[in-house]
């Protein structure tokens, strides 16, 4: 039997090399304190083998009517350049994906040659840069730091796209903010790469005394934020901290509706 852990509470207090950490099935990971057996959700129930295959993704993208689909590797998930650049070869019409690199070695000349071989060796059309990689590594640049130019301008000579998830090692706020500006700081050097910001804003991180403070952090005037399957709850959820609706499409995309909210 296997329980389903909530929290930490079966991990206090033990040595956590003696647990016995192991990956399980169904989007589970697995621990044993006592010779009982514990599970925690890492993944959706739907990766029986912590694995979504190509044949998955591409018959989800078929119930949706997506004709195309971006695959994003990162490390969580090991190094998958070249096993990426065999399912594009495989769905070559259904499939791009992302190159991954290590992050805080871009000014090696090694990890330069790994990114030119993704592209152009295993045929993926794009970069997944992870900005707080860097600092986790126990490095002190940011991501516009000079030391990285070589690199940009290889990324600028492939002619990719970069996919950003900018974050930060540390969960303060002004860490994140810090990793904001240097990415705020390389669209304005190298505005000839085409960027594309994942992920959205993490919004936990500007969460004060109930509300979202946000907005007068970053100098915005005001924020929209579309919602999809905007169904009672969902809306609840939003207007219950201070978002306004403004605009709905109850057919909204294929059929699923879309609200359209503001926060000032």
């Amino acid at each position: 039997m296997v329980r389903r852990c909530q929290g930490d509470r079966h991990l206090r207090g033990e040595n956590l090399e003696d647990l016995n950490f192991r990956g399980g099935d169904y989007g589970k990971f697995l621990w044993t304190v006592d010779g009982v057996d514990y599970a925690r959700y890492y993944l959706p129930p739907t990766a029986r083998n912590l694995d979504s295959t190509p044949e998955q993704i591409i018959a989800q993208m078929d119930y949706l009517g997506i004709s195309k689909g971006i695959v994003q590797g990162g490390h969580t998930y090991g190094r998958l350049n070249e096993y990426l650049g065999g399912v594009v070869r495989q769905y070559p019409e259904r499939l791009y994906a992302l190159a991954s690199i290590r992050e805080w070695m871009a000014d090696d000349p090694a990890v330069i040659a790994e990114l030119r071989s993704a592209v152009e060796d295993h045929g993926l059309t794009g970069l997944f840069f992870d900005t707080a990689s860097v600092k986790r590594a126990g490095r002190s640049e940011l991501s516009d730091d000079p030391v990285f130019d070589e690199f940009r301008g290889v990324v600028r000579e492939l002619g990719i796209p970069v996919f950003w998830n900018v974050t930060s090692a540390s969960s303060e706020l002004e860490s994140w903010m810090e990793q904001h500006a240097a990415f705020g700081r390389w669209l304005e050097r190298y505005p000839d790469i085409a960027c594309v910001y994942t992920h959205g804003i993490p919004l936990y991180r500007f969460w004060s005394s109930g509300k979202l403070e946000f907005i007068s952090e970053l100098g915005f005037e005001r924020v929209e934020l579309g919602v999809i399957a905007a169904n009672s709850g969902a809306r609840r959820f939003y207007e219950a901290y201070g978002w306004v609706l403004v605009r709905t499409f109850p057919k909204g995309i294929e059929g699923v509706p879309v609200a359209i909210y503001e926060l000032s």
